[in-house]
């Protein structure tokens, strides 16, 4: 992998280093059967530990906050995030054969990490319960290859749950698009690097062994428009801003899911750990002891 310098003024110590970091990220394992139609791509833990690294170092985006790993796919970013000291990870994905690699990547790597199989369609409002926010969103979504759009669907759904910075891998192709509908929908943008993104040759209209993909990692502040949002709530109890979107209603997307939401506190949350990972559960805990 070639990566541009990240402009973070020096590598600070962390609870993990560096390095340590993606030593660990070496051993989470990959989708098994990745599907195509999801464009399920493995982040490379080179790629992870660095994003996550400037996500801590830089901005203070990590360590103590309450973190969302969306459309986590086997859990790369999210794990990576508990190591660098997140308070709490919850990883959403629809893909229930990627959740359960997940759970065996927590409880390889020691992490703690929620699972929630669901659908992040704008039209699914069920997936998370109403009110539910968390302080960094962290993502590599699908580039739009398969399903036009839905590297803006996940943006957006980022956006509605958020209250503090979204980090998130796209193609540097779409860098002047997705800056400008980010800007344009309240938040306040950064391109913190651009990455060699390795892709292997992983299906059949692969002619080559890898290809390198021009991506940037960008950072969407919304802790200003999160304020607005919730005074407005109190205010007149109407959320404009999610009221704006109504209407819109993307194409379903590839596969099925459970569209459940996270109630923590009322026994419907699902945890498991070793032994505990059976098919169809809508929310559940991997991971040991936390490691940080």
């Amino acid at each position: 992998f070639m990566v541009d310098p990240f402009h973070v003024s020096a590598l600070n110590q962390t609870r993990m280093k560096l390095w340590e970091v993606e030593a660990e990220l070496q051993g989470v394992k990959p989708f098994s059967a990745p599907k195509l139609q999801l464009e399920q791509y493995p982040t490379s833990s080179h790629i992870a530990a660095h994003m996550i690294h400037a996500m801590y170092n830089a901005y203070e985006d990590v360590e103590g906050k309450s973190v969302v790993d969306m459309g986590c796919g086997t859990g790369m970013l999210g794990i990576g995030c508990s190591l660098f000291g997140a308070s709490s990870v919850i990883g959403l994905d629809i893909d229930q054969d990627a959740l359960d690699i997940a759970v065996e990547n927590t409880e390889h790597t020691e992490t703690e990490m929620d699972f929630v199989r669901c659908d992040l369609s704008p039209s699914n409002s069920s997936c998370l319960r109403r009110g539910f926010s968390a302080d960094t969103v962290v993502m590599n979504p699908p580039f739009g290859t398969r399903r036009k759009g839905i590297d803006t669907i996940f943006l957006r759904r980022a956006m509605e749950m958020c209250s503090g910075a979204i980090y998130s891998l796209h193609k540097s192709s779409t860098r002047d698009y997705l800056t400008s509908t980010l800007e344009k929908w309240g938040g306040e943008v950064e391109v913190v690097a651009q990455l060699k993104f390795d892709i292997p040759a992983m299906y059949s209209f692969h002619k080559k062994k890898t290809m390198d993909v021009e991506v940037d990692l960008i950072r969407c502040d919304v802790s200003s428009l999160y304020e607005r949002r919730q005074k407005e709530l109190e205010e007149t109890g109407v959320d404009s801003w999610q009221a704006s979107f109504s209407g819109i209603d993307p194409p379903d997307s590839d596969g099925d899911s459970d569209s459940d939401a996270i109630k923590r506190g009322n026994g419907q949350e699902r945890r498991g750990g070793r032994g505990g990972r059976g098919r169809g559960s809508s929310a559940r805990r991997g991971g040991g002891r936390g490691k940080r």
